[in-house]
């Protein structure tokens, strides 16, 4: 972790387009994909849209963060990942103030058993994240200014890895939920206050905990997902396969923990 932030990116929103999914005729959307574990994926560079990830690097004290098991009093981290991580573990937070997001993933897993299922007071991870999200792109802030550059384009965590974290991200194959896509797209909507993707996601989603209306919004999302990502594939090629006999995926292992 550095002790300034990495220089935002200028995001690229018309650079590949998709059919829009809130029309039923022949609009395009563009896409914008991202990663970002503490590196630039190919995407994370084409898309100019890294700062989108968790794990990008925000600077020393760069994220503030406050749980409702302790009004008044705010928590520095260098990351959004370090901050989310350390809503399980929230007596120990100050431990994963200087951690870069790999290694507040590992930190999870050396407490793993200890976690706090309520994260913090938020209740539950999807809750905890938008806190999380909210802060990273507070109103005002170089973040929040990028955020509402990537214009109306559809927000694709596009992972490295086949399989990896099929919750906040499209699972590297289409078949994860991209729920940090989701999340970023209604907070992003919010800081232009226009109501571009939120409303078409209202109708699939309670926005309120991530959870689908029915199984027929839930595929009608999901199918969504899987063709954003392969216009995605299409152009930087298919996820890697997960290594053989290796450890879990970070963020599948740890960011995916307990659902709403």
């Amino acid at each position: 972790v550095t002790s300034s932030p990495s220089r935002l990116p200028e995001p690229r929103p018309e650079a590949l387009k998709f059919d829009d999914p809130r029309s039923s005729g022949e609009r395009q959307v563009g896409i914008l994909a991202f990663h970002h574990p503490g590196r630039s994926e190919a995407w994370d560079d084409f898309f100019g849209a890294g700062f989108l990830g968790n794990h990008f690097d925000l600077g020393r004290g760069g994220l503030h963060l406050e749980s409702p098991l302790e009004p008044g009093r705010r928590r520095a981290f260098a990351n959004a990942e370090a901050a989310f991580q350390a809503l399980h573990f929230w007596p120990l937070a100050g431990d994963f103030a200087d951690l870069s997001g790999e290694q507040a993933l590992r930190k999870r897993q050396q407490l793993r058993g200890k976690e706090d299922l309520n994260c913090a007071g938020f209740l539950n991870d999807w809750r905890g994240m938008q806190a999380v999200l909210e802060m990273k792109f507070k109103p005002g802030t170089p973040p929040a200014s990028a955020l509402r550059r990537t214009r109306d384009a559809f927000l694709l965590e596009h992972h490295a890895v086949a399989g990896g974290d099929t919750v906040w991200s499209n699972g590297g194959t289409g078949n994860g939920k991209n729920w940090m896509g989701l999340q970023l797209m209604v907070l992003r909507d919010r800081l232009s206050g226009t109501p571009s993707w939120t409303g078409h996601l209202g109708t699939l989603f309670d926005l309120s905990s991530g959870q689908p209306l029915s199984t027929a919004t839930a595929q009608q999302w999901q199918e969504t997902v899987r063709r954003a990502t392969s216009v995605v594939a299409g152009k930087f090629g298919r996820s890697r396969a997960a290594a053989q006999g290796g450890a879990p995926d970070g963020a599948a292992a740890s960011r995916a923990a307990s659902p709403p």
